[in-house]
């Protein structure tokens, strides 16, 4: 080996107990990344007001607790890209409690079920590899 290299593996180079992740799982994850803080800014900065026109029951935090909930679905993601549990976890959660706020705020059911979607596709897509998550 040439002198300054180092000798192992960098840290999240894939090991035999830890394979590649999936092209499908990785791509959902990083459209997850660009999507959810985007999602956040709207919410907090351009959205809010056009949300409470159209939703009237909304109460004045919503559109900040919808931008907190994609703000904590960056962390989740991330946490998935790790291969934490707790990240796919998370994200089901917060999918189901955006489910729910949104049906309280009188978004449409079939709208409302819509937001579940994410939730399913990234069970789905860590299904297959849950052994690999810790």
């Amino acid at each position: 080996m040439a002198e300054g290299w180092p000798s192992e593996a960098p840290p999240n180079a894939p090991t035999m107990d830890r394979p590649r992740r999936g092209g499908c799982l990785t791509t959902f994850l990083v459209v997850m990344l660009i999507a959810n803080p985007l999602t956040a800014i709207n919410y907090w900065f351009i959205g809010g007001t056009a949300l409470a026109q159209k939703f009237p029951h909304m109460p004045a935090w919503g559109p900040a607790v919808l931008g907190f909930g994609s703000a904590l679905n960056v962390v989740f993601a991330l946490a998935a890209i790790k291969w934490r549990k707790w990240g796919v976890y998370g994200f089901m959660a917060a999918c189901v409690a955006g489910a729910i706020f949104n049906l309280a705020i009188g978004v449409p059911f079939a709208l409302s079920l819509l937001g579940l979607l994410g939730g399913v596709i990234l069970l789905l897509l860590a299904r297959q590899q849950w052994k690999s998550f810790s």
